[in-house]
């Protein structure tokens, strides 16, 4: 009698025929657990309500309402549209820009007089005494805008002191007869 062969993989040792049949019978194995599986899903799901027609219940809820043609034209698209603008028109609101205007005891005139007043009484004063008696930053801003002005029109002049940032303020004596006419 002739036997078949013993069939070789490709480093030479035999094959098994019994592997291939063991390989197919857990392939089925788990091809039935699935189908099991699936059952079991089936019988829940046929346990859920089923939706139907969302245009028919809303038209069945709005005549049992009394209120058909109101909750008939309600849409997802519109609810949210609507919720959009609800939600834009309180951000708004609550972003609105606010402006606070402050009114400061100083004006760039009244620091103008003053350091005009100061610079005629004491003919020289130094630059940062100037900034010693302000208040704030603003203050101190519209001390040096008056100061600039002041300087600009040669009411003041600029001396350049030893050291860094060592300036001196000097009234000038020729301009003293326009001052008078200006501020009488």
């Amino acid at each position: 009698m002739l036997l078949p062969r013993k069939e070789i993989d490709e480093f030479g040792n035999e094959i098994d025929p019994r592997k291939e049949l063991i390989d197919k019978i857990l392939e089925y194995k788990r091809f039935k657990e699935a189908a099991e599986e699936m059952k079991l899903l089936e019988a829940d799901r046929m346990l859920q309500f089923k939706r139907g027609n969302m245009l028919q219940e809303l038209h069945d809820v709005g005549e049992a309402m009394s209120e058909g043609t109101e909750i008939q034209s309600v849409t997802l698209f519109k609810l949210f549209q609507s919720y959009e603008k609800v939600m834009k028109r309180m951000q708004d609101r609550l972003a609105k820009p606010q402006h606070v205007v402050v009114k400061y005891n100083y004006s760039l005139e009244s620091q103008r007089e003053f350091l005009l007043d100061w610079t005629k009484k004491e003919k020289k004063i130094a630059f940062e005494r100037i900034f010693q008696s302000c208040e704030n930053r603003i203050h101190a801003i519209f001390n040096f805008l008056a100061l600039l002005e002041l300087v600009q029109q040669k009411y003041l002049g600029i001396l350049i002191g030893s050291g860094r940032n060592n300036f001196i303020l000097e009234w000038n004596e020729e301009r003293e007869e326009d001052v008078l006419h200006t501020f009488n």
